[in-house]
């Protein structure tokens, strides 16, 4: 009898490196699903020894392709940037310009969605767009509903 069990791949880093999270947490599944899970902790362990690269600069782990480290200092482009992509499907152009308006006004902003994967992508992808500049406030991509009572 063989037992299945669900496994959660979870990486927590201060690096907004959306794309190159989820192509490292694809090959991880990819490795997972083919029950190679030896070679799943060799490429976790290789990836926790590598220092964590310069802007635009490189890095070459033996089990799967390299890659670069994005630069924050560039916009967003779309179909590259997995976030802008999804907010561009999500959000028409009148609501997405007022969106913008009020971010530059930093007004309190609370966004919704039916799903949280696409909530979160919105979110940081407005963020993104206010480069060079930043938001200055608060920024809390989910709210919890305790917290609700701060946007009224």
């Amino acid at each position: 009898m063989m037992f299945q069990t669900h496994i959660s791949l979870l990486l927590c880093s201060y690096l907004p490196w959306f794309e190159v999270f989820y192509k490292l947490l694809n090959n991880l599944a990819d490795y997972l699903a083919k029950g190679q899970c030896k070679e799943a902790r060799a490429l976790l362990s290789e990836l926790h020894r590598q220092p964590v690269p310069l802007v635009s600069g490189s890095v070459t782990l033996s089990m799967v392709p390299y890659f670069i480290a994005p630069d924050p200092k560039s916009l967003p482009s779309i179909p590259e940037n997995r976030n802008l992509t999804e907010l561009i499907v999500a959000v028409d152009v009148g609501n997405l310009l007022q969106l913008y308006a009020s971010m530059l006004f930093e007004r309190r902003i609370l966004i919704f969605a039916s799903k949280l994967s696409t909530l979160t992508s919105c979110i940081h992808a407005l963020s993104a767009m206010l480069y060079p500049m930043y938001w200055q406030h608060i920024f809390i991509p989910v709210l919890p509903p305790h917290l609700l009572d701060y946007c009224w």
